[in-house]
């Protein structure tokens, strides 16, 4: 009689283990895959902003330019622009943080989430 009851607690205490290591590789697996994921988002993002500051840059020199012809002076021109981009910095950040952070930070937070959402979702 404790044969048996050492061999079904000796099989229990294996599934036990064998069921936490199943868990940590699977919380090890879904973790890649999250900061995988948010990871390329980022350097996707990173990429389109890039070359986002080269397209501005090429035409704000080129806005500056044409403004300068406009206003028959190299200064006013430049100085016109530069207003205009500080104007711009302004209400940017002014409006930082629902245009931006709380953005950034919904699409972060979903992404780690995603799963979980879906969980509670089929329950």
């Amino acid at each position: 009689m404790e044969d048996t009851e050492r061999t079904t607690l000796h099989d229990i205490t294996d599934n036990i283990k064998e069921y936490v290591e199943t868990r940590y590789e699977l919380l090890s697996l879904k973790s890649a895959d999250k900061v995988s994921k948010i990871g390329s988002s980022l350097g996707m993002a990173l990429v389109l902003a890039l070359l986002t500051v080269f397209f501005l840059m090429f035409l704000s020199i080129a806005g500056g330019i044409y403004l300068s012809i406009l206003l028959d002076s190299f200064i006013l021109g430049f100085l016109s622009l530069a207003g205009f981009y500080l104007i711009l910095i302004l209400i940017f950040y002014s409006v930082r943080k629902n245009l931006i952070i709380n953005p950034i930070r919904n699409l972060l937070i979903r992404e780690m989430f995603e799963d979980k959402v879906f969980e509670d979702k089929e329950i």
